[in-house]
């Protein structure tokens, strides 16, 4: 996304999450006061600030501990414009990408600690409403968040038996991973796509094997591609990883090592050229605006055309009318969002200990 990366690559590959994320505006020194008051600076006027914090040793300010992640600021230079509208714009460095998502992205938050093993009432998952949409307003203060929720409620709830508690909680799961994750790789695809490049898209759909513990509801989570795409199933002489993968999977892990290996030479995940051996394995058509064909990353990979479809207007065109438009972000967003993410990053490791 930035004008200065231009050259520097001539291929790229995101897995599970893309660049579009809220930002800081040039000027908004929320954070340097934050870092100022932490080692002992005056935070006003300014220039009195920056004068201190220069005189401060590097090691100081390194140390101090600001939760959550700091995020990218649009200074005109590095970021000229907020990775939204870049995207919208298809202000992009024209390279060929390959990216995707899995298919219960979201399913790792709730996994770890056997939520809603029972399943989830709809009178549950509209009391989540304002506190799941609360982080989706603040990426459009202008909007109204009271609007947001009944066309969420209507998209979600209507298609299922809201008697079903299996049923609710599954879009419950969807919904999370659908906003957090698909919603916004689908809008670089898209972008991407339009630049005169080539883009593969996949969804990796594989419960693995190797986890009886996870609750039956969970598919392919977050993180759960990366054992295939390093080649964690072929390491059977290792003891520290000697795993019980199932011959089929090693099969996927090397079908994904070749997609991977083989687009970062040619280009093209399909073409062996170049590559010491071949494998017969499933086409993966290329992505265009309007073909939308990706792949599905299984035991029997498929292609398929549209992935969520529907939902992924909703995220991508409904919903941005409904909020007022293009996104923004304040100081405010930034400290919801950083408290967003210290919690759930929280919530991950205390789970794992």
């Amino acid at each position: 996304m930035s004008p200065l990366a231009t050259g520097l690559f001539h291929r790229a590959i995101s897995q599970s999450g893309v660049a579009i994320l809220p930002t800081e505006q040039a000027g908004d020194v929320t954070a340097t006061e934050s870092v100022a008051s932490a080692v002992g600076c005056v935070t006003t006027p300014y220039d009195d600030m920056m004068c201190c914090l220069r005189r401060e040793p590097a090691e100081d300010i390194l140390a101090v501990d600001r939760p959550g992640y700091p995020l990218p600021v649009v200074d005109g230079h590095f970021l000229v414009d907020t990775p939204k509208d870049l995207v919208r714009k298809k202000q992009l460095n024209k390279v060929d990408y390959l990216l995707g998502t899995n298919n219960d992205e979201f399913g790792w938050m709730f996994s770890i600690r056997n939520l809603y093993a029972d399943g989830m009432s709809a009178a549950e998952f509209k009391a989540r409403m304002p506190y799941e949409m609360f982080f989706v307003g603040l990426i459009y203060p202008e909007g109204n968040t009271s609007v947001l929720i009944p066309a969420v409620l209507h998209e979600y709830l209507d298609s299922v038996d809201t008697d079903d508690p299996f049923a609710v909680r599954d879009q419950y799961f969807q919904l999370k991973s659908d906003w957090s994750f698909v919603a916004r790789a689908v809008l670089m695809a898209e972008a991407q796509s339009a630049l005169p490049v080539r883009v593969y898209q996949y969804e990796f759909q594989h419960r693995s094997s190797i986890f009886p513990f996870k609750p039956d509801f969970v598919k392919a989570e977050h993180l759960d591609e990366l054992f295939y795409v390093f080649g964690i199933p072929l390491l059977r002489e290792d003891e520290a990883w000697k795993l019980p993968f199932t011959d089929q999977e090693r099969d996927l892990s090397l079908d994904i090592m070749a997609y991977w290996v083989n687009f970062a030479n040619n280009g093209d995940p399909n073409d062996y050229s170049g590559a010491a051996r071949f494998r017969d394995s499933t086409d993966w058509p290329r992505y265009t605006p309007s073909s939308k064909a990706y792949l599905k990353l299984d035991l029997a990979s498929s292609a398929d055309v549209d992935l969520r479809g529907n939902r992924m207007e909703f995220w991508n065109e409904v919903v941005p009318k409904l909020m007022g438009g293009d996104a923004t972000t304040s100081g405010a967003v930034r400290l919801a969002w950083t408290v967003w993410s210290f919690a759930s990053l929280s919530a991950f490791f205390l789970c794992n200990i």
